[in-house]
């Protein structure tokens, strides 16, 4: 409530300029407040609560409201303004002079109605308002002491876009009752000692509380551009209004249950009517831990608008308000809500871990990834990004919960600094204990990358040799952060954290000054290890037999750090960008070394098989993809089954042979084999033959019945084309992840000369996607060398890439020989599939990984990811087994394949 002056008769002062530069309005106009009925002066308005504009008991304070309407094109805007400078005194007249930035959408001189309004303060306070005053300003004429409010870059969107979240004014104001068309409703304010304003708002006479509730119409200022999230949080109850008893039926078990919990909806409007189907949002963790009689928490972070490009779209383009609701319940009952927070934030980097992001439809997705790192001697970065040091000697836990626990082991080198030389692992899997421990310089077997289901961590070891020692770093990522508990976690304060000058205090006299640390660590300035970096420098400088190769090592470790770092965030987040979106790069699926399958679907999960046991892959009418397993016994249990040899055969579609037995068998077009040639044998040498020998002599790819041992680029033009590129690689140039291309329409089929003409230099299948690679900078500095020398297929090296191309797919080949902890030596066969043609992805598939391409879901709606017994249609594994390198026939091939399990409702 305030006083309102209509001037539209001063619309013409809205004109634009020519040039389009902004102009503005400075608004100014004396006030005081006093109790209503009195002279006493009404208290709250405060110089804080003015200046901190997410602070909505700023309202409190006298502010204004700038108001533009079109009628006939429904263009309303309703923009506030606050004086900054405000220096309140209650007992006296108090000048509020204001620079608004007029904003293009009302700049402009077709506006129906013009007003301004002045409005503010406590509940049942008077407003005295004298001299007020408006008049236009340029942008040279700017007063150099009054800062300007800009209405569309107002800060409240990245603090509080909900107004009076709280319902601070003993009223409701700023919220509206909505669902009235299904039956009279109502909203009010009640006194609540239990919340921490005292102050709730309620949405009661309620008959359908799944469309009636409590909601506001929403700015749209809020809600441009593309990539951004809103952190949305709220307390809130249930109970019957009749008697007060609290709704016990909110649960996950079916739909309707969870339509007995609170939820929020997002509903867009477009030129008054409705934009797409409204938004339903569901903390499923609230209502797992529901409590009827008390406050549960709404925490969730919506992905509002994560592409510029896809029906999921949401921004200014298309929006003129959202109305953002409080809805759900039983019949018949009141949702009772406070504290209500909506916050936008446009870097990743910033959303909260260990809260779910939820897609604008709803899919209950991972919570912000968080990464944790430590290098050095040793230093830490926690979850919370806060930097730290830890000397305490011994083994120290880095991250714990249930079922994981990760230790460092600290050993004391100079005086009371220690080096972490050792990693350890325990974790729970499938009720039986694993055991990892990594020293002695020592990895893990596969891109020195470990990856645990539950909970959802991933874990990169390195080390580099340093003065006869393996010092080690570690990189943790994981979206499972809450309650957590180690050195990573900040919340687990039994921890010994040092800040950097406590180790500072452990230098000798004349070690090197900052300055000239600084100079060598120059390449890992602006990152979280630049400090750490010229510690380390300067600790070396202490040591009295150093060389200049010791501290050009712990360098290269500052250095590898931020980019190893840097890779698996980046890995991460565009997992998380695609499961939201279905838009950039996919999560990698294919089978892994130690059969580990990434499904087409997301789904990861364990198939043991049997040793020298032969398994359908992937099986379709054009398609035969199979894999062999071999047990390596010197590994650890549950770790030493790997795939050691790949049958991949290319047919002639014949769809009805595998329909009727009586048909005649299929036309093989062509076969690849890739297998290891001795898998008891490591780093062979090449034979007397050839000069240069892939693998190391270890490997041995097939083409259609011809043997092929050493790098280079075959190719056969018979029955559509096939080229095989295979080459060694260095280490760093192994890689990662690789993504999956369905190609559009006919392209790739119809144009097979771009493909399979050799064209395309082999070097480019290195070069091209370096990105990919385990080390990105080290490899590209490798892959430059390649070019430069022209001599890809003279490299020598125990790690190989193959890729095959044929019009109907491409595959993507990563071998390796790996040496893990004690005798532990094995040979692996990783494959991805690149690229598909459109009549490949037409066809059904079966096969273990063919039966991922459909989700498969529980009854609760959630997708099945990680039980293999649900995923796959045979139960057995030995429903997968084929009888040799090209066998067809499998039992599996024959069963049922659903793409549900329930009803999603």
């Amino acid at each position: 409530n305030g006083a309102l002056q209509r001037m539209n008769e001063a619309v013409g002062c809205l004109a634009p300029n020519s040039d389009r530069t902004p102009f503005y309005l400075r608004i100014k106009a004396r006030v005081k407040m006093t109790v209503q009925g009195t002279n006493k002066p009404a208290h709250g308005c405060t110089n804080d609560k003015v200046r901190a504009r997410g602070n909505f008991a700023r309202y409190n304070c006298p502010h204004f409201m700038v108001i533009s309407h079109k009628v006939r094109a429904t263009r309303n805007f309703v923009m506030e303004a606050h004086d900054v400078n405000l220096d309140w005194d209650p007992w006296a007249w108090n000048d509020v002079d204001l620079i608004y930035r007029v904003p293009t959408h009302q700049a402009r001189t077709d506006i129906d109605d013009f007003s301004i309004q002045i409005l503010g303060g406590p509940a049942n306070a008077a407003l005295y308002i004298d001299d007020f005053a408006v008049m236009r300003v340029e942008k040279h004429d700017l007063p150099a002491d009054n800062p300007v409010w800009d209405p569309l870059s107002d800060q409240r969107c990245s603090e509080n876009i909900l107004q009076n979240g709280e319902g601070e004014y003993q009223s409701p104001w700023g919220w509206d009752a909505f669902g009235r068309m299904f039956g009279h409703t109502r909203i009010d304010v009640v006194v609540d000692e239990s919340a921490d304003t005292g102050y709730s708002m309620i949405s009661f006479d309620r008959s359908l509380p799944e469309y009636q509730g409590i909601g506001q119409f929403l700015k749209k200022n809020c809600f441009q551009g593309y990539d951004y999230y809103v952190h949305l949080q709220a307390i809130v109850q249930l109970y019957d209004q009749s008697d007060g008893q609290g709704v016990t039926t909110c649960n996950t078990e079916t739909v309707d249950n969870m339509l007995d919990c609170p939820f929020v909806q997002l509903d867009i409007r477009r030129q008054g009517q409705r934009f797409g189907v409204p938004y339903r949002f569901f903390d499923r963790g609230m209502i797992n831990n529901w409590n009827p009689y008390g406050w549960n928490k709404i925490n969730v972070i919506l992905a509002i608008a994560p592409s510029p490009t896809g029906e999921r779209l949401l921004s200014e383009a298309n929006i003129d308000l959202v109305l953002f609701n409080f809805l759900g319940g039983p019949p018949n009952t009141v949702l009772k809500l406070d504290n209500t927070v909506a916050q936008r934030i446009d870097d990743y980097a910033d959303l909260p871990g260990g809260v779910p992001i939820l897609g604008l439809e709803g899919d209950p997705l991972v919570g912000a990834i968080k990464a944790c790192s430590m290098i050095g001697d040793p230093h830490y970065v926690s979850f919370g990004g806060v930097p730290f040091d830890n000397h305490e000697p011994g083994w120290n836990t880095l991250y714990e919960t249930a079922k994981l626990k990760i230790e460092v082991h600290h050993l004391l080198v100079i005086g009371e600094m220690s080096v972490a030389d050792a990693v350890r692992i325990n974790y729970e899997y499938d009720g039986k204990r694993l055991y990892y421990e990594f020293k002695d310089g020592a990895v893990p077997l596969i891109d020195s990358t470990l990856t645990f289901p539950d909970p959802a961590v991933r874990i990169t070891i390195g080390t580099l040799q340093w003065r006869k020692m393996w010092p080690y770093s570690i990189y943790l990522s994981t979206y499972e952060v809450s309650g957590c508990g180690g050195l990573c976690c900040d919340g687990d304060f039994t921890q010994v954290r040092q800040n950097v000058t406590e180790t500072e205090d452990l230098l000798c006299d004349t070690a090197m000054s900052i300055k000239d640390a600084e100079a060598l660590c120059y390449k890992s300035r602006d990152t979280d290890f630049f400090e750490a970096c010229i510690l380390d420098v300067r600790i070396m400088s202490c040591v009295e037999d150093a060389t200049p190769t010791d501290s050009a090592k712990l360098i290269a470790i500052s250095t590898e750090s931020v980019e190893v770092k840097q890779a698996a965030m980046d890995a991460a987040e565009s997992e998380v960008h695609y499961a939201i979106t279905g838009i950039g790069k996919e999560p990698d699926y294919g089978v892994v070394g130690d059969p580990l399958i990434m499904g087409l679907s997301g789904q990861v999960f364990k198939f043991d098989g049997r040793n020298d046991a032969w398994y359908a892959n992937l099986a379709s009418d054009s398609l035969q993809w199979n894999m062999k397993f071999h047990q390596f016994e010197e590994c650890p249990e549950h770790e030493d089954l790997f795939v050691t040899e790949l049958g991949i055969g290319f047919y002639e579609s014949n769809y009805l042979s595998r329909l009727f037995s009586t048909q005649k068998s299929r036309t093989m077009l062509h076969s690849v084999a890739i297998r290891v040639i001795d898998e008891n044998e490591f780093f062979p040498g090449c034979p007397s033959g050839p000069e240069v020998c892939l693998g190391d002599g270890s490997l041995e790819i097939v083409v259609d019945g011809e043997s092929i041992t050493s790098p280079g680029d075959y190719y056969s033009s018979a029955n559509g084309g096939l080229r095989v590129v295979a080459y060694n690689v260095d280490g760093a140039c192994s890689r990662k992840w690789f993504d999956f291309v369905e190609a559009e329409g006919n392209d790739l089929f119809g144009r097979p000369a771009r493909l399979l003409s050799g064209n395309k230099p082999p070097i480019d299948y290195l070069v091209e996607d370096w990105e990919t690679m385990v080390n990105p900078v080290a490899c590209n500095e490798w892959a430059q060398d390649r070019v430069q020398y022209d001599d890809l297929f003279l490299q020598r090296g125990r790690w190989s890439t193959i890729h095959i191309e044929t019009p109907l797919v491409t595959f993507h080949v990563e071998y390796r020989q790996n040496i893990a902890s004690g005798n532990c030596l094995s040979h692996n066969v990783d494959a991805w599939m690149a690229e598909t043609s459109s009549e490949l992805s037409s066809e059904t598939w079966k096969g273990i990984l063919g039966e991922t391409r459909r989700p498969k879901y529980y009854k609760n709606g959630e997708q099945i990811l990680g039980d293999r017994a649900l995923i796959l249609s045979g139960k057995e594994d030995s429903d997968y087994e084929v009888s040799g390198t090209f066998g067809s026939d499998f039992a599996a091939m024959d069963y049922g394949s659903w793409g549900w399990l329930g009803s999603r409702g």
